[in-house]
């Protein structure tokens, strides 16, 4: 059969938009689709914003960190579909001519709203774009006005907000001007999140178009070259949408209102996956949870990385050792068996990975089952999927001292072991038993850390128990958690599990 041109190259044009020394924004025409890319190029020292103008159209805005990413899709309402927009990375906002405004615009999985100005469609912040007088178009990383002596730098990984919790967040600020200052700080916020000096100071905000609030404060005058720390408290009240949400702050003089690029301060509210492809031969989702940072291999669909509500490694590979070149041993956060058969373990390339961005989860095909991720604030849940899954037992593998479990000092050993007898009657082991049993809990405490390693299941399910590893038989459609929990935690969090 003989394929037409445009099915042989559906890409039309492509064509570079706007570029300063750090930064580039790329346009790619195709029959279906318009789609712009916006990335930032060098080590990333901090979420250095980079504000940029179209070469072609000088009202059109991209303000992003790192790296961004929009489609338009063409072909929607020629078909009589809604039409919607998608936006991914860490855009803090762009304006971009429309001759039809989209029904949705979906940014980082969620939908987000819009503005139009004319014949042209609004996302977040533009107002710091560089005005098109400037003959060089600039980035934080290089500011154009010479006068801009203070500094503001933010962590680079998003602060992890539950619904309805809130998170202490530092930032450093710095003073490089050889008199003292006194400055003010300004935050831009999405709705439903508010910030709170750690001093109390008074705080004047105002509300933005997209919904979310401008904050405003001074802080204590900075001396000579001088560095300090700025506490604050992000706080959630219940209304923001789950997802990632971009933020951004910006100081001042207060002498001289002259205030600086915005710098990224991305949000997070409930379980949020993103992708991190910095190596592309092992992709991975990131999944960034109000309790928890958890990373799952692209490639294979199991884990070997989970990290702690203060950033502290529980069981991480090496980098080398998450490499698809590193796959010399099968074992993972977990190692999935059917009949002594390998259905999701490192080295085993997962048939297909279905995402979701918020609520996080992902759906794992294999060979010979087909698994469910969902991630909640304080655990991951994960469960065969019933009717697409082999009608057989699934023994689900959780690693040793010896491979996994991040300890200091002494190895892992189990604090506390809920098993359930054969009158249904619960009993609380301190001591893993040699031989298969029924629970429906366990905490493995390693030393070095408060809280322990938990799993739980919703009905009595049969483990076995190997120095700090466990293997837990599920049936399909059976679900099983893992997470951390202190001591006193322990209790709740199990039982919030188990089938009612």
């Amino acid at each position: 059969m003989n394929r037409t041109s445009s099915t042989r190259r559906p890409i039309t044009a492509v064509r570079k938009a706007a570029a300063s020394d750090d930064a580039y924004v790329g346009e790619v025409t195709a029959r279906d689709y318009f789609d712009r890319v916006a990335l930032a190029f060098g080590e990333q020292k901090s979420n250095v914003v980079h504000a940029l103008r179209s070469e072609h159209d000088p009202r059109e805005m991209f303000v992003f960190s790192n790296y961004g990413y929009l489609r338009e899709t063409t072909s929607a309402r020629a078909q009589g579909t809604p039409s919607r927009w998608v936006a991914r990375g860490s855009w803090i906002g762009f304006r971009v001519r429309c001759s039809q405004f989209p029904d949705a615009l979906i940014v980082n999985g969620t939908n987000a709203p819009y503005r139009k100005d004319g014949d042209y469609l609004v996302f977040g912040d533009v107002s710091k774009t560089p005005e098109p007088s400037q003959p060089i178009l600039a980035s934080v990383s290089e500011p154009t006005r010479p006068a801009q002596s203070l500094e503001i730098v933010a962590p680079k990984e998003p602060v992890r907000l539950a619904i309805r919790g809130s998170r202490q967040v530092t930032l450093e600020l710095r003073n490089r001007s050889p008199d003292p200052q006194g400055v003010r700080i300004r935050l831009r916020l999405p709705q439903g999140v508010i910030a709170a000096p750690a001093d109390e100071r008074a705080v004047s905000g105002e509300q933005a178009n997209d919904g979310g609030t401008n904050l405003t404060w001074e802080l204590a005058a900075l001396a000579t070259h001088q560095a300090t720390n700025v506490h604050l408290q992000l706080l959630t009240d219940g209304s923001a949408k789950p997802g990632l949400h971009p933020a951004s702050v910006q100081v001042s003089a207060t002498q001289v209102e002259n205030w600086t690029l915005p710098v990224a301060l991305p949000v997070t509210v409930g379980p949020v996956l993103a992708e991190d492809n910095s190596f592309p031969t092992f992709g991975e989702y990131v999944i960034y949870a109000p309790r928890y940072t958890f990373r799952l291999s692209k490639r294979y669909g199991t884990s070997r990385f989970l990290r702690d509500d203060t950033n502290r490694p529980r069981y991480e590979a090496t980098f080398w050792d998450r490499r698809p070149t590193a796959a010399t041993t099968p074992e993972a956060l977990p190692r999935v068996r059917i009949k002594d058969q390998d259905a999701l373990a490192w080295g085993d390339p997962a048939q297909f990975l279905w995402p979701n961005t918020a609520p996080a989860s992902v759906t794992i095909g294999t060979g010979r089952s087909r698994l469910a991720w969902n991630f909640e604030d304080d655990a991951v849940r994960i469960e065969p999927v019933a009717l697409w899954s082999t009608e057989a037992p699934h023994e689900f593998i959780f690693p040793g001292e010896s491979v996994g479990w991040t300890a200091w000092g002494d190895r892992p050993r189990w604090l506390r072991i809920i098993v359930s007898d054969e009158q249904g009657q619960e009993q609380s082991l301190t001591e893993p038993p040699r031989e298969a049993r029924k629970i429906l809990a366990a905490a493995l405490h390693a030393p070095g850390f408060d809280e322990a390693v938990c799993f739980g299941v919703d009905r009595p399910q049969t483990a076995r128990f190997q120095g700090s590893s466990i293997r837990i038989m599920l049936n399909p459609g059976e679900p099983l958690w893992f997470g951390l929990a202190t001591a006193d935690q322990f209790e709740n969090w199990s039982r919030s599990r188990r089938k009612k």
